[in-house]
Order: C-alpha cells, then structure tokens, then sequence
C-alpha cells in the first residue's frame, strides 16, 4: 500500500494522524504490544504480510480495533474473504475520498462498541453481586413473562426447594403444584390483584413442598414492570425460606404459651384446692360414719378422685414450671393396678380393656403422682382414638437395656429399665403427623377435646426421669406408646400401708381455723370436733386476731390460710407473733408458697410458724399434724422451753 499517499489522504480531511508503517507479522506483533492505537489500516496484500493475516493477529489479542482495509483492486470474493475475517470496511485506493467517513464511521462504532461492553460488565458486576447478596441472605430470585408465559427460577430458588438448577424445570405449573393445597388459590389471587393493580403491593407467604416431602414457609415479594404501551409485562420477585424463622416464632409463642398456663395455673390453684380440700375432708368424715360396705366404698373412690383432682392441678404446675415432683423408691404394679381400677370409669362400654404386669416388677425412683399421670395422659389418648370402640391394652415389664439400644435413643442411657405400654387398636396416627405429637399445644382434636398438652407432659415427664418414650402407629390398625424409665431392681420400696391411720383424739382443746373459704372452714371445724377438738372460725386475719385476744388463754393452735382478702395470713402471723411468740401456727395454702429466698415461706418460717399444710390434704394427715403440735408444745412446756 502506499502508505504516503493514504496519510496525506487522511490529513486532507482533517485527521491529526500519529502512525506507525509496519510490513511483517513480527512488526505487527511488536506494535500491537506496545498498544495506544485506535485504528488499522492495512493492504489486502502485501509482499510478505497480509491484511488477513493482521486481522489474525488482532483475533489472537481479542482486540476490538477498527479495520480497514485498502486495496487497489478487489472483486467480490476477495471483499466477502476480508469480511468473513473481521474486516469493518474496505476502500480501493481509486476512491480514497470515502476513506475519510470511513474511518470517522469506524471510530465512532469503536466507541459504542467500548460504552457497550462497559455497560454489560457493569451488568455483569451488578448481577454477580445481587447473585452474592441473593446467596448470602438466604434468598431467591424468579421472573414471570406475562406475554410469554416464561418462567426464570434462579439457582438460588432452586437450592431452597431441594433441587440443584439443572435439575428444576422453569415452569411455571411447578410452583402451582408445590404450593400447600391451602395457600394455592389465596397466593393465586394475590398475583392477580396486583397484575390487575401494581398499587396493590404482592406479598405472600405461602408453604411449598420441598423435595423430600416436608413443607417450607417461603416469604415471597414481587413488583410488575410494564412494556413500552404500560402494559403489565413482566412480574420479578424474591423468594426467601422463613421456615426456621417461623419454627422459632412458634416456639417462642409456645413458651409464652406455657409461660401463661404456669400464670392461669397458679391463680386458679388455689381456688381449686379450696374447694378440693372440703371433698377430701368431708368423704373422710361421712366414710367413718357410713353403715353399709358399699357406702364406704363410694366415700373411698370420691376421696380418690378428690386426691387425684388435687394431684392433677400439682401436675399442671409442674409441667408450666418444671418442677421435679417428689422422688421416692416406688413399686409401679401398685400404680398400675390403681389405674385398672380407675379405667372403666374413663372409658365407653365398648372399649375392652387388656392388662399384664408381673408381680416381680423392678422399684423405681420417682414421683408416683407423675407416673400415674404418664399413663393416665396415655390411656385418655386411646380412648379417644377408638370412638366406636375397640381394645386397650395396658403392659409393663422389666427390661435390660444395653450399649446398642440405648445408641438409638436419644437421651437412653443402658442398664435396668421398667417399660410401660399402652396400645390400642384405634384409627392410628398418619405418618405426617407422626413427628409432631410431643410438640406443645399440637392436637388433632376438634376444640374442646384437647389442649395438645397430653403427650408434651408425657414426654417432659419421662425424660426429667430419665427415659425415654417410643410410639408406633399404622393408619386404620392402632397405636402403641412405651415408656421406658430407670429401674434400681436391689432397692425395695414400702408397700403401702392398708391399715386403718390411728392417731390420739383431742381432748377438748381450743383450734382457731381461719380461712377466707367458708365451705374450707366449716369442714375443717367439723374435722376437728368429730375428733374430740373445741373449734372457733375467723373469715379474715383481723377476725382471727379478734378471737384469738378474747380467747389468747385457751387457743392452743391456730391454722391460718396464707391468702386472705383484708388481712391475710402472713400479715396476722406477724400481728400474733408481737402478742404471744409462743402460740402455735400452721399455714396453710392452696398454692406453693415456695421455698425460694423470696418466697412467703420463707418469711412465715422466721415468723416461727410451725408446720405448713399444702391444700388440699387428708383429714387423718391434718389431724394427726395437730395432735403431733399439742402434744409437742405441752412437752416443751412441761420442760420449761
């Protein structure tokens, strides 16, 4: 080419040129390495380079330079050869007018091009760092076409469903199936609504199935774009998995839950004991007096369902606020045997009840009133999953556990256990449900049937104790619960006492009953005039302090309720103790008044209040309580104490 003529060429129309003329492939080399160039002008032939060959040269370095090329003759499949090779424009050397606008053309394209790719890395750059954000916040990305129908699932999406990307179609049908049969037609219409209205924001958050079958909670926002006519075109949004979030949710509801449970059961408990208290004491009374055997015998089982009544409200107590109950050595086939007795009360005439234990079961350490619960809790679930009727089957047996077992529960440690089981051939537990049973407040109960509290009990019970509780069910064929907790099989514990409780009756001492519960008072007066005792009765603690002043010679002992409108128990301890330091008390409370250093307890105690009395309680404990106080203040007060 001559490289002269083109360069006053290119001056001529107002180019400032800075150049460089270069005739083989190594020059050319040499000049694109030390780079600032902004076009290529180049023969199609020379003698020993070509114009292909340069533009092979501007391939292998991926540089976007504009090329033309200058000949003096060039026939078609010579111009569609330059082209194929990258060329942008050629000129023959008779029209070098045109090189001019050719070249401003080129340069000017070099530069959108330039602005293009800038744009597209930005892009590039943006999307990577929305794909980071997208990945490190746990959230997913998807696009609906509205014309087309086309669905974008971003990997993300994908990951939070179970499925790698490849692995889940972009269509639109998936994510209808998926969604939880409740949430797809109120999901749908949020969509729509906001399709129909882009004002109305979309926001929803919905269940999907993941691949291994269980449900995600999936907050999911999205905004509709419009086309170029503002029609709705396209509908972008993120998809975040809430599920653990809504897990704690539920159990931080839960805790407050039980936390207002442990609230309602103290309030409520001492207004159930107080009434309660009067059936224990009165049965006692009437059964002493009853002719018949068959009398006695209803006396008994009132007092038995009274205890049980005060037993179950203790129960609810220590569920809400984990107390540990009271630990003693206990032999489970008397409870077992209690229980038989109790469950035909408890169940339909249709339901057959099946029992099995040996005589030889091992001892246990533990709170009877919580075992008892266990299966009690476990036998209303089988009576109530056999509404038409059906079989019971209650059993336990000794049973050694080892290494192996115990690896497969959790919470099992091996060595000698009592297994308790309770099954039934009611209508079973769907597998779905299965893994939920022991969670707080979960029933499938219709309202009123169930608080979903039964089997959370069982289960805190059984592991406070140390064991564990399994459950199999089949759909249609019944369930069956086993409890397993530690056995000490060397220990031996009381058998309990049949015999008749025989104290010392009073003779003719004065007891001052003070308790705001008239139907309480009455019966604990009656209690103790029918066992040899002279009685006077205050509503309140400044009619107690009134009778004890009238009376302060003669009134040998005073039990006193600790909560009491007006002035209440510990108010009046503390009003006695400045009139006679020396009367003996007892207080009495139909809730736990605790043992903490905060407790009213612990303030009675310094008061010098003598024993305490949990409501409700047995006339024959209350009474032989009272002879035990008499007898031991009339000793110290012989010795001079």
């Amino acid at each position: 080419m001559d490289c002269e003529l083109v360069l006053r060429e290119v001056r001529q129309q107002g180019f400032s040129v800075d150049h460089r003329r270069v005739e083989s492939g190594e020059e050319m080399s040499q000049a694109l390495d030390d780079g600032g160039w902004d076009l290529v002008l180049a023969d199609f032939q020379l003698p020993c380079f070509s114009g292909v060959a340069a533009l092979g040269l501007l391939r292998e370095r991926a540089l976007d330079l504009p090329f033309i090329l200058v000949s003096g003759s060039m026939n078609d499949d010579l111009v569609a050869e330059a082209m194929r090779a990258g060329a942008h424009d050629f000129i023959e050397k008779e029209h070098l007018t045109r090189l001019g606008p050719a070249i401003e053309r080129e340069l000017r394209e070099a530069e959108v091009r330039r602005d293009l790719r800038r744009a597209l890395q930005e892009l590039r750059d943006s999307a990577e760092r929305l794909k980071l954000a997208a990945s490190a916040s746990n959230t997913g990305l998807w696009e609906w076409n509205l014309t087309t129908g086309e669905v974008f699932y971003s990997a993300e999406w994908k990951a939070q469903l179970g499925y790698k990307d490849e692995e889940f179609p972009s269509v639109l049908a998936e994510w209808e199936q998926r969604l939880h049969p409740e949430d797809r037609e109120p999901t749908m219409a949020k969509v729509r609504a906001h399709v129909a209205n882009p004002a109305v924001r979309y926001e929803a958050e919905t269940r999907l199935r993941h691949r291994d079958g269980s449900w995600r909670w999936i907050r999911s926002i999205g905004q509709v774009f419009p086309d170029e006519a503002g029609r709705p075109s396209r509908l972008l949004g993120s998809h975040q998995d809430i599920t653990e979030s809504k897990r704690l949710q539920a159990e931080y509801l839960r805790s407050q839950r039980v936390e207002s449970i442990g609230t309602l059961a103290g309030g409520v408990a001492h207004d159930l004991n107080n009434i309660l208290a009067p059936v224990l004491m009165g049965s006692s009374l009437l059964r002493e007096e009853a002719q018949s055997a068959s009398a006695r015998l209803v006396l008994t089982n009132i007092e038995a369902c009274a205890q049980r009544g005060a037993d179950l409200v203790r129960q609810l107590l220590t569920f809400a606020r984990g107390y540990d109950g009271q630990r003693v050595l206990l032999q489970p086939r008397h409870l077992l045997r209690e229980l038989v007795t109790i469950l035909p009360g408890l169940l339909s005439k249709t339901c057959e009840v099946k029992s099995s234990f040996p005589n030889d079961l091992w001892t246990m350490e533990g709170d009877a009133t919580q075992i008892h619960q266990i299966m009690l809790n476990l036998c209303v679930n089988a009576r109530d999953a056999m509404p038409q009727g059906g079989r019971l089957t209650l059993t336990a047996a000794n049973l050694w556990i080892d290494e192996a077992f115990a690896s497969m529960q959790p919470g099992a440690q091996p060595g000698p256990h009592v297994s308790f089981e309770v099954a039934d051939t009611g209508r079973g537990i769907p597998p779905e449900i299965l893994p939920k049973i022991f969670e707080p407040f979960f029933t499938t109960k219709e309202p009123g049937r169930g608080t979903g509290l039964g089997l959370a009990t069982v289960q805190t019970i059984a592991r406070s104790h140390g064991g564990f509780v399994q459950v199999s069910s089949r759909v249609g064929q019944g369930t069956s619960f086993k409890v397993f907790l530690p056995a000490k099989p060397d220990a031996r514990a009381a058998e309990p006492d049949m015999t008749p409780d025989l104290f010392q009756r009073g003779a003719g001492e004065l007891v001052l009953v003070v308790d705001d519960d008239e139907a309480l008072r009455e019966m604990l007066q009656r209690s103790l005039e029918a066992n040899g005792y002279r009685t006077l009765g205050a509503r309140d603690g400044t009619e107690g302090l009134t009778h004890f002043l009238q009376h302060r010679n003669e009134v040998r002992l005073i039990i006193t309720d600790v909560m009491m409108p007006h002035l209440d128990g510990t108010a009046m301890v503390r009003a006695l103790r400045r009139i006679d330091p020396a009367v003996c008390i007892v207080a009495s409370s139909g809730v736990d008044v605790g043992e903490g250093s905060d407790g009213p307890r612990k303030e009675l105690m310094s008061l010098g209040v003598s024993a305490f009395l949990q409501k409700p309680y047995r006339s024959d404990k209350m009474l032989r309580l009272v002879r035990e106080l008499i007898d031991g203040g009339a000793q110290a007060a012989e010795s001079g104490q």
